[in-house]
């Protein structure tokens, strides 16, 4: 579905050099650049860090070494990694209003799931793409998209934002498909099951129907699917 880029991340030099355990770490290398942690670094999409984190000049997703063995940990910090990458992807090229309207609209179910404020602010943003600087238009765009990545969605925005994935899938499914993820929805959002569950349908039928805007869709397919039974 997505073509994934490759992030870099920075990490301390004790969790990259040997002999310390870099179990939680290693998993993410065929997907992950990682380089040394140092004040200068600025091309970066994340960082690792051991005790204290390195200062940032913007909200990049960062992580505690040991909080990546708590799944929820982890998952935030590898979809907020990715979804960086993507938007340094964007910004280092040559890009036009054209290009951020395309890579709003992917990301749009993924960051209501995130923060629906941020959600609204940035359609506003991309509403005037045509009309601002460039400038200004990457550095509001940049912090209310980082801003929104920043915020661990809760049970209730996955299940609007689910929701948001069925809506134009209705049409396309009999009723026994639709039951099905109407059901795995319910006991996501009860609690009783995990977010894999209703995910794995809706990704798999948005597929299956060749819905092209749902099959484009960075909340459907955050990262490399090698990255999801971690």
């Amino acid at each position: 579905m997505t073509a994934h880029p490759r992030p870099r991340s920075a990490a301390s030099s004790k969790l990259l050099d040997p002999p310390v355990d870099r179990s939680l770490i290693d998993p993410l290398a065929p997907h992950v650049d990682w380089v040394p942690m140092s004040p200068e670094i600025d091309d970066i999409d994340g960082c690792v860090f051991d005790s204290d984190p390195l200062p940032l000049t913007e909200r990049l997703p960062a992580e505690q070494h040991a909080r990546l063995s708590d799944p929820t940990a982890r998952e935030h910090f590898i979809e907020g990694l990715f979804a960086h990458a993507r938007l340094r992807e964007l910004f280092t090229g040559d890009w036009r209003a054209r290009d951020l309207v395309t890579f709003h609209s992917r990301h749009k179910l993924q960051i209501l799931a995130h923060d629906p404020a941020a959600y609204r602010t940035l359609g506003r943003i991309v509403a005037d793409a045509g009309t601002r600087p460039r400038d200004d238009l990457e550095r509001d765009y940049r912090r209310h998209f980082n801003g929104a990545f920043a915020v661990r969605p809760s049970r209730g925005r996955h299940t609007n934002a689910l929701l948001h994935v069925l809506g134009p899938l209705t049409a396309r499914l009999d009723p026994s498909q639709r039951n099905e993820i109407v059901a795995a929805i319910d006991l996501y959002h009860q609690d009783q099951a995990p977010l894999s569950g209703p995910m794995n349908l809706l990704r798999h039928h948005a597929e299956a129907t060749g819905h092209t805007y749902l099959a484009q869709q960075t909340y459907l397919d955050p990262y490399p699917a090698e990255l999801r039974d971690l």
